[in-house]
């Protein structure tokens, strides 16, 4: 409930008894008063008001006050939050106005944040992994500051934030991904679905604060180590043969994400080739889907044999034809924590220097092309990459590896030699 009137402020009576008006403003039974540039003696006051004069100037003082009224009342009910502070800076004319979408009747009657990501969710076609990753970061924004709204976001928020989390252990990467979801929002309603104040401080970018871009250097297996697991060929049971012919298939598949092979159908397995879409490209490239092709050699053949299932219609037998992308996103996850926890005992087995992971065979197909002499482009072709830059995060970063191969490159101190002479013997 929220009432707002112009009356004269009896508090305050300056010598020639006059009155200073007011604007009351009662707002969930708070009630402040906002002085105004005129007053009227209180004789005045009931000739204009209460004998309600026709008189040119008691009409013009009427419609004055009116106006005022009425225009504190457009500005709440443009408010999507009603602050004081912000309410005198739009009565006042002191600049920056409230932005209303007319044309669409859903769009959050607040600036609550958590409105305004459970909108943006609901009304984007997004995929489904991104949808979980906002939903994650909406929760950890009102975590941090309960009942958060968007105009609290400033710079200073964002770096205590950041603070906050890098304090509690997480990584720059994770907190950086928070950050570019709220910038995604705070985009979309200033935008897309303007209903965030034209005047608000926009809080990212130079003047602001600035995402930060985290690249780990990568520590990517040996020759050596995946020599070793092409070769191995004792295993304590059947789960682990398994998951290593699985990570196999994707390491010789071109480094194919595991959804992608959960997906694969037979119909895509030609005489020499395997053709297929990635699925990470289905929303991200709409007007320019490319076909990845790999080249069906004997290896890949080899372990396609060893985990297909030759009765259905998709390679590894873990989907139906009438699969949602739900059922899919469930099933990549199930399919990939065991496969991975048959991996990780792999790893431990073999002592390797890079913990065993499904995702690590697309880094070992990139880094063996690498050490091989392959051109980058033909290593983005074959990883399904249409940036170059996409490509740079596999190989831009120098191995711990090639690490100590540059910097055996330096001088050094020499190496004294021993003499080691004849004993003599009297």
């Amino acid at each position: 409930m929220a009432t707002f009137k112009v009356v004269p402020d009896k508090r305050y009576k300056r010598k020639d008894n006059t009155n200073r008006y007011c604007l009351r403003t009662m707002v969930e039974g708070k009630v402040t008063y906002l002085p105004l540039d005129f007053q009227l003696t209180p004789q005045e006051h009931k000739i204009i008001f209460n004998k309600k004069s026709m008189g040119k100037e008691s009409i013009d003082v009427r419609e004055q006050i009116n106006d005022l009224e009425t225009k504190a009342k457009r500005i709440y009910s443009s408010m999507k939050r009603f602050d004081l502070d912000r309410f005198k800076q739009l009565f006042y004319n002191l600049g920056g106005e409230y932005i209303n979408v007319a044309d669409d009747p859903m769009v959050p009657k607040t600036l609550a944040v958590k409105d305004l990501f459970k909108y943006y969710l609901d009304n984007s076609q997004i995929k489904r992994a991104t949808k979980v990753h906002m939903a994650v970061t909406q929760r950890m924004l009102n975590y941090f500051q309960p009942g958060l709204f968007v105009d609290e976001i400033d710079a200073k928020f964002l770096k205590r934030f950041e603070q906050y989390h890098t304090d509690q252990g997480k990584g720059m990467s994770t907190v950086s991904s928070y950050m570019r979801d709220t910038r995604t929002v705070i985009n979309y309603f200033s935008k897309v679905k303007p209903i965030i104040p034209k005047d608000y401080q926009y809080p990212f970018g130079r003047v602001g604060y600035s995402i930060k871009s985290v690249r780990k250097k990568k520590n990517v297996m040996s020759e050596m180590e995946i020599s070793s697991l092409i070769e191995m060929d004792h295993f304590p049971n059947p789960k682990q043969q398994y998951a290593l012919n699985i990570w196999l298939t994707l390491y010789y598949g071109c480094g194919i994400n595991p959804v992608d092979l959960l997906r694969l159908k037979w119909e895509n397995v030609e005489s020499n080739h395997i053709h297929l879409i990635r699925k990470k490209t289905e929303t991200t490239r709409k007007s320019n889907l490319q076909e990845l092709v790999l080249p069906l050699t004997d290896e890949l053949k080899e372990y396609l044999n060893m985990v297909g299932d030759p009765t259905s219609p998709f390679v590894l037998g873990k989907l139906k034809e009438d699969y949602t992308e739900t059922s899919l996103m469930n099933l990549k996850n199930r399919f990939g924590w065991e496969i991975n926890r048959q991996l990780n005992k792999i790893s431990k087995s073999l002592n390797l220097s890079v913990p065993l992971r499904l995702c690590t065979a697309r880094d070992c197909y990139a880094s063996t092309l690498k050490r091989q002499g392959v051109p980058r482009e033909f290593i983005g072709d074959m990883l399904g990459h249409n940036d170059p830059r996409t490509t740079s995060h596999y190989l831009d970063s120098l191995s711990i590896e090639e690490t100590f191969n540059v910097n055996n490159k330096l001088v050094k101190k020499k190496k004294k030699e021993v003499d080691v002479g004849l004993e003599v013997v009297i």
